[in-house]
């Protein structure tokens, strides 16, 4: 079966297969929808992409994916799972970091992409601690942090 690269992804696109890799997920809800799921999926070249699955097919494809906490793209779509889909094991192996390590001097200058979650490592100076705040309908976590740049 011939395998397409993320880089030939299409809205037209349908009847495909891509081999791809979880890096992330989380679940979302929304009352008018449902829980849904979203996922980062990277190619073997790193093209990254995100995906949702619909409340409907949560649990026929749950069980193929591993949850992350963090969400990351800057891929031109967004794949949706449908009825059709099917998921399988792989024996792609990659032991790429699927980290995009930022500057901070591009952070602090403000020419990054602020719509994209970014890598940064640093050393953690001082912590203030985890504090429960209000965000538009719910609480959430906040942490306070000082980090220094090393090299």
């Amino acid at each position: 079966m011939k395998m397409d690269g993320l880089t030939e992804a299409r809205p037209f696109k349908i009847g495909w297969s891509v081999e791809l890799k979880v890096l992330h997920s989380w679940k979302s809800f929304e009352h008018q929808f449902g829980s849904s799921l979203h996922m980062v999926l990277e190619d073997k070249t790193g093209v990254e992409i995100q995906a949702i699955c619909k409340h409907s097919l949560l649990q026929h494809l749950e069980k193929y994916y591993r949850v992350g906490e963090w969400k990351t793209h800057n891929h031109a779509y967004i794949m949706d799972f449908v009825s059709q889909t099917s998921i399988t094991d792989s024996n792609l192996q990659c032991d790429n970091r699927f980290l995009d390590i930022q500057d901070f001097a591009s952070i602090k200058n403000g020419s990054h992409d602020t719509s994209i979650l970014i890598d940064v490592i640093g050393e953690i100076l001082d912590f203030g601690g985890v504090n429960v705040v209000q965000n538009a309908r719910k609480e959430v976590n906040k942490v306070e942090f000082t980090l220094r740049y090393i090299k």
